[in-house]
């Protein structure tokens, strides 16, 4: 991610299109390519020696292609799983067998987003307008964060990666990495840390609960990465107000002891 700021001068945005939504700064950019779904991991591929990988991406058409379809190299993209975005002790399907109803086989990540501590069941708040690093089209630099780059957390993990919650609470939306979208690759504080999938303050849309929470199979907690290299294992018992301000690029608060 820091490479990738390094090169464009500003981080990946967390989708690189719009979904048809014509509002803030999708006005202009909701239709035909403007509507790209890849997710910000995408982007940074080349930095994490996928380079391969991200030259196959057809970026004239959105991930999963119109009506269903995809093409033949953007299938490609979806059905692989790089290793970096994969903790070994998560134990959700590696894949999701032809969805979305159209023979593919999208990968599941264990790593998640942060867009800020706004989230559902409000979905334009996360599609646009969020306090984190990581938004729709948007392309935050490390200049906007200034909380301090140490006290700001872009990426975590996420847990129910395979849409699978505990009964009778799912299902709640996969994460599927290469997809840019709310609830799925790009999370929330809003729920705490380990709050099940399908529990909490959900979003409801497409007959799925989806709390767009952070996680892990870890004993203690979840691991996020920082914005200024370093990673932290953030416990369950956190003090909450320290964890939303800690996915918020610019509330002006102290962070307090975690």
């Amino acid at each position: 991610m820091l490479n990738y700021e390094d090169t464009y001068k500003c981080l990946p945005p967390g989708r690189v299109g719009c979904d048809g939504d014509g509002t803030a700064q999708c006005n202009g950019y909701n239709s035909g390519a403007g509507t790209l779904g890849w997710s910000g991991f995408v982007c940074m591929l080349p930095f994490v020696e996928q380079a391969p990988l991200h030259s196959k991406i057809d970026y004239s058409t959105i991930p999963w292609g119109v009506g269903g379809s995809i093409g033949p190299n953007n299938k490609v993209v979806v059905e692989a799983r790089p290793k970096f975005l994969v903790c070994p002790s998560d134990v959700s399907k590696p894949f999701l067998t032809n969805s979305p109803e159209s023979g593919v086989n999208a990968a599941t990540g264990c790593y998640g987003l942060v867009g800020g501590h706004q989230g559902p069941p409000n979905g334009a708040v996360i599609k646009f307008n969020n306090t984190g690093v990581f938004v729709y089209r948007t392309c935050m630099r490390l200049a906007d964060i200034t909380d301090g780059t140490s006290s700001q957390m872009p990426i975590g993990e996420t847990r129910g990666n395979d849409g699978i919650a505990p009964a009778p609470n799912g299902p709640a939306s996969p994460n599927i990495w290469s997809t840019g979208s709310r609830f799925i690759t790009l999370r929330t504080t809003l729920n705490p840390i380990n709050q099940l999938p399908g529990t909490g303050n959900c979003d409801t849309t497409g007959g799925t609960r989806s709390n767009a929470a952070f996680g892990s199979f870890h004993p203690a907690g979840a691991q996020f990465a920082f914005a200024d290299g370093h990673v932290s294992l953030i416990q369950n018992n956190i003090n909450f107000v320290t964890y939303q301000r800690l996915s918020q690029r610019a509330d002006g608060e102290v962070v307090g002891d975690y």
